[in-house]
């Protein structure tokens, strides 16, 4: 019986070691590449700022 108990110990170990494991991976960012034909004024980037709610703000 202890045998028993230990072995469904160690398997809820390792689920809840995968389940963390699958959770901890954050998403791939997402990248867009902004051009003068998208609304930019030119190519030149002065400054990046991101706001307090999360949007980037490009200076150019």
């Amino acid at each position: 019986m202890a045998q028993f108990l230990k072995f469904v110990g160690i398997i809820c170990t390792m689920i809840c070691l995968l389940i963390f494991l699958l959770y901890a991976q954050s998403p791939q960012p997402r990248f867009d590449h902004i051009s003068p034909e998208d609304g930019l004024s030119n190519n030149s980037i002065s400054c990046i700022l991101q706001e307090s709610i999360g949007f980037i703000l490009v200076m150019a």
